[in-house]
């Protein structure tokens, strides 16, 4: 990952704010939260990895009351914001790396995590759920896919702006990874979403606002985007934005058992 003072920067600047813009993020959270409904009991430990303002680990809350959840950011602002919104005894939230998490092997029962690990190395944060989690854990994720941000990456390399630096991962990569790592069964989606924007400032406020703009366009190249507003609005045009710009979101869903090793785990089923 980039540097990760840039990183908690950019997050810690837009804690307060974060919670007016982060629709998406809410969409996608809901959509975990749905996909827990097979859990045969409830889990006694959950990791939030990533919580940000703590969307997901209150939706955990309420949906398993008497679970301790320990919610986990690189940002302190987000944490502090999270801290203030999650009720009850059964709440912890601190600040840590998400790819080295503060927390002993085979002590979690559920690990969850919304978009958060889209700017990770996958395959680390993949082997370090697998670590954290119990015997019979499950983890649960969503990540942003290949084509995601494809107009944004195709607009700033025709206008002569260095390519945006993320390359997420395709959805057969992640499926891949889960086996390989010795979870078994998982099961791994994508939907596409297309969130409009009006013009170019407007999309680059939103992406600031949610603490990813940094992120995905260097900063040095983020003051060049800037300053060459115009004719990145004009490639975008070219692309088929004749009114507005429309982005790609590629929302990877993932959901995989920790089991006992079994040597005839060895198929991963896709959905589109």
């Amino acid at each position: 990952m980039r540097d990760r003072t840039i990183f908690r920067f950019g997050l810690d600047s837009v804690a307060e704010s974060y919670d007016q813009h982060c629709g998406i993020f809410d969409e996608s959270g809901a959509e975990l939260g749905e996909r827990l409904l097979f859990l045969q009991q409830p889990p006694k430990k959950i990791v939030d990895v990533g919580c940000r303002t703590g969307g997901l680990s209150r939706l955990m809350q309420s949906k398993f009351p008497d679970s301790l959840v320990f919610s986990i950011d690189e940002s302190r602002e987000m944490c502090v914001k999270a801290k203030r919104k999650m009720t009850g005894p059964y709440s912890r939230a601190t600040v840590s790396e998400i790819d080295q998490l503060p927390l002993d092997s085979e002590s979690a029962d559920l690990i969850v995590s919304n978009l958060a690990s889209s700017f990770y190395d996958p395959k680390t944060f993949i082997s370090e759920c697998f670590r954290v989690l119990r015997t019979d854990g499950v983890l649960l994720f969503s990540m942003f896919g290949m084509q995601s941000f494809q107009e944004l990456r195709h607009a700033c390399i025709n206008a002569g702006i260095r390519e945006i630096h993320k390359e997420f991962p395709e959805l057969h990569d992640i499926g891949n990874f889960l086996l390989s790592t010795g979870f078994t069964d998982p099961v791994v989606d994508i939907e596409y979403k297309q969130p409009h924007y009006p013009d170019l400032p407007s999309l680059i406020e939103h992406l600031d606002n949610i603490g990813i703009c940094s992120l995905l366009i260097p900063n040095a190249q983020l003051q060049s985007v800037k300053s060459v507003q115009s004719q990145l609005t004009e490639q975008f045009q070219e692309l088929g934005a004749k009114e507005g710009i429309t982005l790609t979101l590629a929302i990877i869903y993932g959901i995989a058992s920790k089991k006992q090793v079994d040597m005839n785990a060895t198929r991963v089923r896709f959905h589109r």
